[in-house]
């Protein structure tokens, strides 16, 4: 058989995050340290709708059943930490610089639980 599926979900991510940070308006620098947990669904498929327009040999020529299940279901978690340094630039902006480190640990066999991104942000207040 042959499935042809197309699907629109939306799943329930909870993520948390806390960021702490000095404010000195008088200091060249600042930093802030942040942290947070998350999950993701990377991946949630069941085939459901068979497609009987996708017979490539008439069904007499095999007596064979081939099944390939093709499902398949993948969450990620991931708890963070970023230490950064940031300053003003005027009065309602800023920019950050940090290094933001990812450690996984939702998946079965993953090739490398630890992720770590530099990253730079400008921030502007209204």
């Amino acid at each position: 058989m042959f499935y042809h599926d197309i699907d629109e979900k939306v799943y329930f991510d909870p993520f948390i995050n806390l960021t702490l940070n000095s404010a000195k308006k008088d200091w060249i620098l600042n930093f802030f340290l942040n942290a947070g947990y998350s999950v993701q669904s990377l991946l949630d498929f069941e085939p459901q709708s068979i497609d009987y327009d996708w017979f490539f040999f008439p069904p007499f020529i095999f007596n064979e059943n081939i099944t390939n299940d093709y499902r398949g279901e993948t969450t990620g978690s991931f708890i963070h930490f970023t230490p950064g340094v940031y300053f003003n630039i005027n009065e309602y902006s800023r920019i950050l610089f940090g290094v933001r480190a990812f450690y996984e640990f939702g998946l079965n066999d993953p090739s490398n639980n630890l992720l770590i991104v530099p990253m730079a942000q400008i921030d502007f207040n209204l």
